[in-house]
């Protein structure tokens, strides 16, 4: 009998280990419930909890970026090879 005990006792808790890896907070007992003696309470939300996309997608822009207007403030350079060359000392 006490053979039964000790095994009653170490498979309870590796459901509750089970249970608990699932996310069960806490069983209560539920009444009269057909087919099961408790009423399990998760810790996920419930689908009225769920939250919902917005409707209303975001407006595409022309660029990936958004507006970028090309800079225009570089001035075309006279510069040969050679000169530059001769300023970075190579």
């Amino acid at each position: 009998m006490s053979e039964q005990l000790q095994e009653l006792i170490t498979d309870v808790r590796e459901y509750a280990a089970y249970l608990d890896e699932m996310g069960v907070a806490f069983l209560e007992p539920a009444g009269q419930v057909q087919g099961s003696r408790f009423k399990v309470q998760s810790s996920k939300p419930e689908p009225d909890e769920v939250l919902t996309p917005n409707p209303q997608p975001p407006t595409p822009s022309p660029t990936l970026f958004g507006d970028i207007a090309p800079d225009n403030t570089l001035k075309p350079s006279d510069e040969t090879l050679e000169d530059i060359r001769r300023d970075i000392g190579t």
